[in-house]
């Protein structure tokens, strides 16, 4: 009877060993692939970040190149004002001394 309990103990010691065994094992296969995905997140993470930042750097480039022209345009219209306000003024200027003093 001894016996038969000795190897009872035996018996479940090595199973509980076993089963302690197979979930550290499992347990470290789950923190790999928990670690894998994370990884794998970053990644594509990482990827979409890179892509938002060139369609962003496209998109200011535009921008720029849009104001731009639209500065030269409008200093363009300025000047064109410009001149005719000094035309207008000489205009005026010349009928003041064209006028008949009485």
């Amino acid at each position: 009877m001894a016996k038969l309990i000795r190897v009872m103990i035996l018996v479940l010691g090595g199973l509980l060993i076993a089963g302690s065994i197979y979930i550290l094992v499992t347990n470290q296969d789950l923190s790999r692939r928990i670690a894998q995905t994370r990884r794998n997140q970053e990644k594509a993470f990482k990827e979409q970040l890179v892509q938002e930042r060139f369609l962003i750097s496209h998109d200011l480039d535009k921008k720029y190149q849009s104001d731009v022209i639209s500065f030269a345009a409008m200093a363009k219209r300025m000047e064109a004002e410009r001149q005719r306000a000094r035309e207008l003024e000489e205009k005026l200027k010349d009928q003041r001394t064209e006028e008949p003093k009485n």
